[in-house]
């Protein structure tokens, strides 16, 4: 389990997701996306419990919602990078915790840290209605 300190978390405001959101199409779109080998195979697992595949997640990505958002969170390891945006989508009635961002090496691509069922349930979505 790792623990996100409260003062690495913050919240994006509404046009900065709906531009992420806008953003992140054109890169999953022309296939420049990686899901990252996770040392505890939760990403993994859940693709296999979702019988998923590469393209499933860039669908899922792609149907995103400012809805979805939860919160940021800066890179600890690599600081002077784009924060992750982390989401909360239910599929197959599962909840799926998703924290991705945006990468630039020569072109820019999606960089998807986690894809997994959700540890916590998620009850603070600052960009949903009512």
């Amino acid at each position: 389990m790792v623990f996100i300190s409260t003062n690495n978390r913050f919240i994006d405001t509404f046009d900065i997701i709906e531009k992420f959101l806008i953003d992140i199409r054109e890169p999953l779109l022309k296939g420049m996306f990686i899901l990252q080998k996770r040392n505890d195979a939760a990403n993994d697992q859940t693709l296999l419990d979702l019988e998923f595949d590469r393209d499933d997640i860039i669908r899922e990505l792609l149907s995103l919602k400012i809805e979805d958002y939860a919160y940021s969170v800066y890179d600890l390891i690599k600081i002077k990078e784009e924060p992750y945006k982390v989401f909360h989508k239910i599929i197959k009635s599962r909840e799926i915790y998703i924290k991705i961002k945006i990468k630039h090496v020569k072109n820019k691509f999606i960089y998807c840290m986690s894809f997994h069922e959700a540890k916590y349930a998620e009850t603070n979505f600052p960009h949903r209605g009512g």
